[in-house]
């Protein structure tokens, strides 16, 4: 059995975001895609999941929150997980 891993894609971009998932759905369908819009909305869906992201895909430039801060904010929580970063 394959294991299926889990993405928070983080990007406010709403081409970007379609570009990315059909990206990765092209890749593989071991994927299961999150899509936050904002840092904001990242922190409230990583404090309310069960089950933490594998992977974090950042944009870097976000409203309300930076991707420089969001990334911050989360190396300084129990919520970080390995990211990538995205401009």
């Amino acid at each position: 059995m394959n294991k299926t891993y889990t993405v928070l894609l983080v990007d406010d971009d709403p081409d970007d975001q379609l570009l990315i998932l059909l990206a990765f759905e092209r890749i593989s369908a071991q994927y299961n895609m999150q899509v936050a819009a904002h840092g904001r909305e990242c922190l409230a869906l990583l404090r309310t999941n069960r089950v933490l992201p594998d992977l974090i895909l950042l944009d870097l430039n976000m409203p309300y929150v930076s991707g420089f801060e969001l990334l911050h904010q989360l190396k300084l929580s129990t919520l970080y997980r390995p990211s990538l970063s995205l401009s």
